[in-house]
């Protein structure tokens, strides 16, 4: 018995090792998503690809950047959804803008076109707040009202008083009434195209409040305009969307906004009306695209907590969204250069366990595969890892200029610009085909200067070691990060790699510590207990940060949320319900799938069941030498050293033998005549190199 279970466990423990077989590095299975993306797009060919998926191709590995330009409409302004489609689409210009200027293409007349889509969004309600500064006691003011947009000339002014109670004594206007217990005015939604000159006799504030129509929750303005006695304060409304067919579209706009915002346009305008109108549409995901374009933490944190936990999976599957291997894909879009992010990790390991055998992911779907690899693993412009044209020692040139070299599209430019590689005339190496990077001047080198490796004017040569992540921007001492972080200049001639949410800063980037907001850090061995967490800029791998009256406590093993097939999330999505039969750390909530019941049980006898199977399979494969190694066993229990009669029979005695010892005199002994000679015992036939090989395989494709 011992050797039978002996011999189960050596069946066990290879195929285990079949298992580890399957798995290999991080960067062999990148690459070979790659391989397969690539082939994918060979196969098909790009002409015969969707428009879509030539966006996605071009972001990924910059191919197909001719037969998308070649699909636009209006003479090179806009892209359709589809190619039999005539209609220009919001979003997929903006994808598409996105991904040529990705590879430096020229996208003047696309962006011109997404400008030319900006409108009034009706969808909020805008309200005039007028306040005293420090004063005491009632103040008169008037305010200016333009007949018409944003010149004083004609105009109407109304005057009015403001109580020490703060409530305003009159309206002025059609434009604008008391609301809100005459302490603001309302905006008319006829009149958000007007500019307000407000004017009083004693020091007072300005600025606008505004909120969805059909909310409750009222949003300040950021700015805030201050003026003395006399003086006086403009105020505009600036809710302003993208629109399709005449009306506001809230996930173009998204789409649009994170575009223009690329491409260094300003985009604060159309901020009111994306971050009031998320909530209402949370199959858009907006929570991606308004931590690039805001930086505040409240968006940052709502990404993370949306990530679903089912046993070792890590995703993020959005409501109403375009399925878990896409979302996923957009919710770490904002983290392309941050490798200390758990959530990120996570996601990681899902996503490289869940790999299709080819190599691609979600059924070899080409969207989703070059959107995951564009967002977490990003080549950045093919073999030349990510390089811009300054760090390998070229000239960025006006696309009209005329370069003198050689013009090299493998390295990136700013948008308008082409790469110019000025070979020197006497042959002699530059810094680049040395695999070093040109700097303005020995401070911005930190790692050496090459003296044999020429630059182009007065730059430097610098050692750049191998395998290093510093972008053009860092290497000349400067920050990448969002637009809405510099609290500098943009230096928009300066790549920070491929990622389209990151721009070259010339000063320090705003950053939120946990201690800004009052907050303990939580390591990842505690959770928050009795408050709300937020992701803060300084936090470590796992770490969370603990708002008050929140505390830092060690976590418990008795949590049985996702042993139960559900997940912990501050809230539940569509088609999840919330629970109160299995639990969760911290002030988070179970959410359980609520087109199936919940379980009663812990589900390790899943666990238990697959590995029976994998036994069995294996004993299924391997049945012959079980079987011989039975009947041997039988065999010695049944006749101790007896020889075996062959044939696996168990031994005969002739008839009046006790198989019992007697007691006695011993029995004369008969003389047996010979017998034929025993045939041989027939062996086994031993598996070929190739058949077990085969059961291997049979084994992995088992594990997948």
């Amino acid at each position: 018995m011992r050797k039978e279970v002996g011999i189960l466990t050596v069946l066990f423990l290879i195929s285990i090792f079949a298992f580890a077989g399957v798995y290999a590095t991080e960067a062999e299975q990148v690459e070979n998503a790659y391989v397969c993306l690539e082939e994918q797009i060979s196969t098909r060919t790009c002409a015969d690809l969707t428009i879509e998926e030539k966006i996605f191709s071009v972001l990924s590995v910059g191919e197909c950047k001719e037969e998308l330009v070649q699909d636009t409409l209006l003479d090179g302004k806009c892209w359709s959804r589809l190619k039999s489609q005539s209609a220009c689409d919001l979003e997929t210009t903006a994808k598409a803008v996105l991904a040529l200027d990705s590879v430096n293409m020229n996208t003047t007349l696309p962006k011109q076109w997404l400008l030319d889509q900006e409108g009034v969004s009706k969808d909020l309600d805008w309200f005039l707040q007028i306040d005293n500064s420090g004063s005491t006691g009632e103040m008169g003011c008037s305010i200016l009202v333009p007949k018409q947009g944003t010149s004083f000339d004609p105009h109407d002014e109304y005057a009015f008083k403001i109580g020490e109670d703060k409530k305003i004594s009159s309206d002025a206007g059609q434009c604008l009434t008391r609301a809100n217990n005459e302490y603001w005015f309302k905006i008319n939604e006829d009149c958000y195209d007007r500019t307000f000159q407000v004017s009083c006799d004693k020091g007072f504030l300005t600025t606008l409040v505004y909120k969805e129509k059909t909310s409750t929750t009222y949003h300040i303005s950021d700015v805030v305009n201050t003026a003395a006695a006399g003086g006086d304060t403009t105020e505009r409304v600036t809710s302003y969307c993208f629109l399709s067919g005449g009306v506001c579209n809230y996930l173009g706009s998204l789409w649009t906004t994170l575009a223009l915002d690329s491409l260094n346009e300003n985009i604060l305008r159309f901020i009111p009306y994306l971050t009031t109108l998320a909530p209402s549409n949370p199959s858009a995901f907006p929570s991606p695209f308004l931590y690039i374009l805001t930086n505040k933490l409240e968006y940052k944190t709502e990404i993370l907590n949306k990530q679903k936990h089912i046993f070792d999976q890590y995703y993020w599957e959005i409501a109403g969204g375009r399925g878990k291997y896409y979302d996923t894909a957009l919710a770490l879009l904002p983290f392309q250069t941050i490798n200390n992010l758990q959530e990120k990790e996570n996601a990681k390991d899902w996503l490289l366990a869940y790999q299709g055998e080819e190599g691609c992911w979600d059924n070899k779907n080409l969207i989703s595969t070059a959107f995951i690899l564009y967002s977490i693993w990003p080549r950045g412009g093919g073999d030349y890892g990510g390089f811009s044209c300054a760090q390998v020692g070229f000239n960025c040139i006006l696309s009209g200029e005329t370069c003198s070299g050689m013009v090299r599209s493998e390295f990136s430019c700013s948008s308008g610009q082409i790469c110019c590689d000025p070979t020197p005339i006497d042959g002699d190496e530059t810094c680049s085909e040395q695999g070093n990077a040109c700097v303005e001047n020995n401070d911005a080198c930190s790692s050496g200067i090459v003296t044999e490796g020429l630059c182009s004017g007065s730059k430097v040569c610098c050692d750049f070691p191998e395998g290093g992540e510093e972008t053009e921007c860092e290497l000349e001492g400067f920050s990448c990060g969002f637009g809405s972080q510099c609290t500098g200049t943009l230096l928009p001639n300066l790549s920070c790699g491929p990622s389209l949410a990151l721009k070259c800063c010339n000063d320090e980037l705003a950053q939120t510590f946990c201690s800004d907001e009052d907050g303990e850090i939580c390591s990842n061995q505690e959770y928050c207990s009795g408050g709300s967490t937020i992701s803060t800029d300084d936090l470590l791998y796992g770490e969370k940060c603990c708002l008050e009256p929140g505390t830092c406590e060690p976590k418990v093993s008795d949590f049985t949320c996702e042993e139960n097939l559900g997940f912990c999330s501050s809230s539940c999505d569509s088609g999840y319900e919330e629970t109160n039969e299995f639990t969760c750390s911290g002030n988070q909530v179970c959410c359980i799938n609520s087109t199936q019941p919940p379980s009663t049980g812990s589900y390790w006898w899943i666990w238990v069941l697959f590995f029976l199977v994998i036994l069995v399979v294996v004993a299924v494969l391997y049945r012959d030498k079980i079987k011989e190694y039975l009947d041997k066993s039988r065999a010695r229990r049944s006749g101790g050293n007896r020889p075996s009669m062959g044939g696996g029979l168990p031994p005969r005695y002739p008839p009046g033998y006790s198989r019992s010892p007697q007691m006695g005199s011993p029995m004369q002994r008969k003389m047996i005549p010979q017998a034929n000679p025993r045939p041989v015992q027939r062996q086994i036939p031993k598996k070929s190199p190739q058949e077990l090989d085969a059961v291997l395989k049979k084994l992995k494709e088992i594990g997948k």
